[in-house]
């Protein structure tokens, strides 16, 4: 019997996998009695999806069958840098775009909720305060405007939001008032002197507010900066309908100007374009540079009886210029801006029962300064966002490290996460504050653009990735060893080939297909099938033999870097074993038939040399059906994956089954009535005994409903039967 079983294992194992592998040595699952079950928050199982979305990217049949199996919780709208500068108002006007009144139809079309970005870089608390009314209060006044707005009557419930996106960031200037970053400066003309930006300054600035000139530039940055949004002041082509009615109004996007505090240039002759695009083909800085300095010329400055500041919104430039559509105007001015505490403080006005957070931490530069630390106890965070991209990635994938890379995920939970929090929790204790937690948002696997990178990112090394980012984040959760109150990972759907996005829009077959699914959105619909409700405590799982892998762990060299040739004389590898399995399981309860329950698990086989065996041990007190196994696969060759289903029949109460390497794998078992319960599962006090002590303690929980330890017979009520059944094994030994 024995040989027939390793048999069938060695074939199967053999089906699994695409080439040849050897699998390993056999681990062992089992769990505990009655293990411990903790619902999984929505907010913890977040897409982002951008606001400026085509609407049919996200409005058709074939996008719906697909994206709805994700099991997402909430969509983070309008998504993370656009966020900062994003009217939700003026967007309403634009139906071929995933405006907030389509968001809102979305999360009730997918049964989700919205996390919303706060356009920090032209809000007012005013007007955040409005936006917290109109989405969460009941009042007959905001229901109205809610009708007007979204067509909505309800009250809608946005509880988490987020005061800005990566402020602290130096690629932030084209879309908020101020933007940060190490080391950074304003530069002006070639003749004049930088003025130092420290980070010290700009998260003072952003927290407390204040006023700032927008003037000169600075390097140009990604995340959607160029050459001319570089400039920090407001640059303006004339256009031709402006040319025709000779007058020329330049709108100024992160006002309001303080009056009496502009500088205008009118450029009356043409600037060769092309040639500024050959000079920044070379050196986008100089490029940069011979922009600002032309435009600046005495010549071109205008005196304030040239233009009139209108409100507090823009200029207008006088009749008396006969601009055309090769001319440039630039507006540069001093503007105010609230500040972060301001914006919380609002919002919790409108609405003291959602969660604020702030996206820069304070950590970083302000805490510890007295008039800081008494206006954080005023106005705190409930939360801090954090945006934990990866680096070194490359390396470890050209010289073969794989499985490191999918260990990035615990290694950061247990060497950064968990630190951040246990740190925060002291601050809070020393300076009287309520806990802080933290978000966490836009982490893939690497950052590559359009995916023009290795192409193995983008089949199941970023799968593997995906899955390992949202089961290891919700079993924290599960064991309570992180407050996440946000976790969002990828956009939903968005075109090109961004390792970030659960689907590609790129119309690959007119007359078919037009949503390709990646493996990221397989890994991500995989786990929350298991995981998606509830999960067991890590300490439900037992394992016997629990299969480990030879990591490498390279220490910087001389040069501060990072190399990977263990040959070096100038590097030291570390190795260390970790565990090559990450397992994880959970129970889906019907509350009207037993016989409905499936236990589930989920298997991540992280190695990317070798199978391995799994085997789980079927609990005492059940009877399992035939298994499903799913199977998400694939090689470091290329982006091709696969997803497999097979049927998995117990033997001798065991389920055995391979999870092939680098590679996602669920088992869904349904129950098929209650087994008699196991000789100890009475003995709750853990005496060795089933006596007098344990009756009352099951008698304590009659009637309890749900996750009960008392709940012998498994039908989540304590009831007669249970008592029946304790008073059978009453004074049995437990061996």
């Amino acid at each position: 019997m024995i040989r027939v079983h390793l048999l069938v294992l060695f074939l199967f194992c053999a089906a699994l996998l695409a080439v040849p592998s050897p699998c390993s040595a056999q681990t062992q699952i089992s769990l505990v009695s009655h293990p411990i079950a903790r619902d999984i928050p929505v907010d913890i199982k977040g897409i982002n999806q951008g606001g400026r979305t085509p609407i049919e990217n996200v409005v058709s049949d074939e996008f719906e069958q697909k994206f709805r199996p994700l099991g997402a919780g909430t969509n983070r709208f309008p998504a993370g840098t656009q966020a900062n500068n994003y009217d939700w108002k003026s967007e309403l006007n634009d139906n071929t775009r995933l405006n907030l009144k389509h968001a809102l139809a979305f999360a009730v079309e997918f049964d989700h909720k919205i996390n919303y970005v706060l356009n920090y870089g032209t809000t007012t608390p005013a007007e955040a305060a409005e936006l917290v009314h109109i989405l969460n209060n009941p009042a007959s006044q905001w229901q109205a405007l809610r009708e007007f707005y979204f067509d909505v009557s309800d009250p809608v419930g946005v509880d988490v939001w987020e005061i800005g996106n990566e402020l602290a960031g130096a690629w932030e200037w084209h879309v908020s008032w101020m933007a940060g970053g190490h080391g950074q400066e304003l530069k002006f003309r070639s003749d004049q002197p930088v003025v130092p930006m420290p980070r010290s300054l700009t998260d003072s600035l952003h927290y407390f507010g204040g006023d700032f000139w927008r003037e000169g530039w600075v390097d140009k940055m990604s995340d959607g900066m160029t050459v001319i949004n570089s400039v920090l002041g407001e640059l303006h082509r004339v256009t031709p309908a402006q040319q025709a009615e000779g007058q020329v109004f330049v709108k100024v996007e992160f006002g309001p100007i303080i009056q009496d505090s502009v500088r205008v240039w009118a450029v009356d002759a043409p600037i060769d374009f092309s040639a500024l695009a050959d000079v920044c083909a070379v050196s986008e800085n100089t490029c940069q540079q011979l922009l600002y300095d032309n435009i600046t010329q005495n010549q071109y400055r205008l005196t304030p009886a040239d233009y009139t500041i209108s409100g507090d919104s823009g200029v207008v430039l006088s009749s008396a210029f006969t601009l055309d559509t090769n001319n440039v105007v630039l507006v540069e001015y001093k503007t105010h801006h609230a500040g972060a505490f301001d914006m919380r403080d609002a919002m919790k006005a409108a609405d003291p029962s959602i969660k604020v957070g702030y996206c820069i931490d304070f950590r970083t530069t302000q805490l510890g300064r007295v008039a800081f630390d008494q206006r954080l106890a005023e106005s705190p965070p409930d939360f801090l966002i954090e945006h934990p991209y990866n680096g070194d990635i490359q390396e470890h994938l050209v010289h073969g490290y794989i499985s490191e890379i999918m260990h990035k995920v615990d290694e950061k939970i247990s060497n950064e996460f968990i630190p951040k929090e246990q740190n925060l929790d002291s601050i809070c204790e020393s300076l009287g504050l309520p806990q802080i937690g933290l978000a966490l948002t836009e982490w893939n696997i690497r950052l590559c653009g359009d995916g023009a990178c290795d192409p193995a990112y983008n089949g199941i090394l970023g799968g593997l990735y995906t899955a390992n980012f949202f089961s290891q984040f919700y079993q924290v959760e599960a064991d309570q060893a992180l407050d996440l109150v946000a976790l969002n990972h990828f956009a939903g759907i968005a075109t090109g080939n961004n390792l970030i996005h659960m689907f590609h829009y790129n119309g690959l077959n007119p007359e078919g297909d037009r949503v390709e699914v990646t493996p990221q959105a397989e890994a991500f619909r995989m786990v929350n099938d298991v995981l998606g409700d509830q999960m067991f405590q890590s300490s439900a799982l037992e394992f016997e033999d629990l299969a480990m892998q030879t990591l490498a762990k390279p220490v910087l060299d001389s040069l501060g870097g990072y190399t990977f040739d263990p040959t070096d004389s100038s590097l030291v590898v570390t190795l260390y074993d970790v565990p090559a399995l990450k397992i994880f399981a959970s129970e889906e309860y019907d509350a009207d038939n037993i016989a409905n329950d499936t236990l589930k698990v989920l298997v991540l086989n992280n190695d990317d040399q070798f199978a391995h065996d799994v085997v789980f041990n079927w609990p005492c007190d059940k009877m399992g059906g035939v298994g499903a196994l799913e199977v998400l696969s694939g090689t470091l060759v290329d982006a091709a994956y696969t997803v497999s289903t097979v049927a998995v029949v117990n033997v001798s109460d065991q389920y055995s089954f391979t999870a092939p390497p680098l590679s996602v794998v669920t088992l869904k078992i349904p129950y098929t009535a209650p087994q008699a319960v196991c000789i100890c599962a009475a003995d709750y006090d853990v005496d060795g005994v089933v006596g007098v002590s344990d009756l009352l303690l099951i008698l304590g929980e009659l009637g309890c409903q749900g996750a009960c330890q008392t709940d012998l017979d498994s039908n989540h009520n304590v009831v007669v039967s249970d008592i029946l059944l304790f008073l059978a094994m009453y004074g049995s030994l437990c061996l």
